[in-house]
């Protein structure tokens, strides 16, 4: 049964990636606005900036599922534990596949500026990741269903 100061750490969390997430997406979509009134960009920058937006609305709902899933934790849904776990899963592959492609893209040779980018780039996504396998930890158990292993119990 999950307890309820893990699923308190396991909500918080998830509400906290969900904030996170969804200020980055309004980072994003306020920064194409900048562009399209006439902010200066580099070209390659507008082209990573065109293939975020494409991805605000799968990243949108992303933070949207963050904080159901957290709701429903506080609130003691049946639900919520699997959904949580999903969400978890999904953030812990995307982002073990984001630190693979940091390593296999970075360049050891390459001067401080760009190191010191590519390490920022490995401690963000590291936290990203290890914030969300920690929320897999704290929801983990032998009966995702804390109603039913009480009623069972009864």
């Amino acid at each position: 049964m999950i307890t309820k100061s893990s699923r308190a750490i396991a909500a918080a969390l998830l509400a906290g990636g969900g904030f996170v997430v969804g200020v980055t997406v309004l980072a994003i979509v306020l920064t194409r606005v900048l562009v399209d009134g006439g902010l200066p960009v580099r070209p390659a920058d507008g082209a990573i900036l065109d293939d975020l937006i494409a991805l605000v609305p799968l990243i949108g709902a992303f933070a949207l599922v963050n904080v159901i899933a957290a709701v429903g934790l506080m609130l003691d849904r049946t639900w919520a534990a699997g959904l949580a776990v999903a969400t978890a899963l999904v953030a812990v592959a995307v982002g073990s596949t984001a630190l693979i492609l940091l390593a296999l893209g970075s360049d050891p040779f390459a001067s401080t500026a760009s190191g010191r980018s590519t390490a920022d780039g490995f401690g963000i996504v590291g936290l990203f990741t290890v914030v969300y396998l920690a929320i897999i930890v704290a929801v983990s158990s032998p009966d995702w269903s804390p109603r039913s292993s009480a009623g069972a119990a009864a």
